[in-house]
């Protein structure tokens, strides 16, 4: 993987996961933008094939104004879906990192 990326970047087996942080959402939007296509030059030269319908975009905040902004990035040439709670390496994750839906779907399974 590319050394030059200004995210921070975290792998496990084949997902990869990309972090910026900043108090300004356009500025994280223009990291994640860059990164993607420093990563997707990456996957062209050792002929890799990524799959941008796969690929999230999320936001971790506290801001409830801002609570159904979404970020703007696209990889290799496709808009990257928004999802509000994404699941990473079996834990769902929420806006302010809660947890809530992830235990409320483990109390659910342990319902039944």
């Amino acid at each position: 993987m590319p050394e030059n990326l200004t995210s921070r970047r975290f792998q496990y087996a084949d997902d990869t996961a990309l972090a910026v942080q900043s108090f300004d959402f356009k500025l994280c939007e223009d990291k994640l933008n860059e990164d993607l296509e420093i990563l997707l030059k990456y996957y062209k030269m050792w002929k890799l094939k990524p799959n941008p319908s796969k690929t999230e975009s999320t936001m971790f905040h506290l801001n409830n104004r801002l609570a159904n902004q979404k970020l703007n990035i696209s990889f290799d040439g496709i808009q990257v879906q928004h999802n509000k709670a994404p699941k990473y390496l079996g834990i769902n994750l929420d806006r302010s990192l809660t947890y809530r839906i992830h235990l409320e779907r483990i109390a659910q399974k342990l319902s039944t």
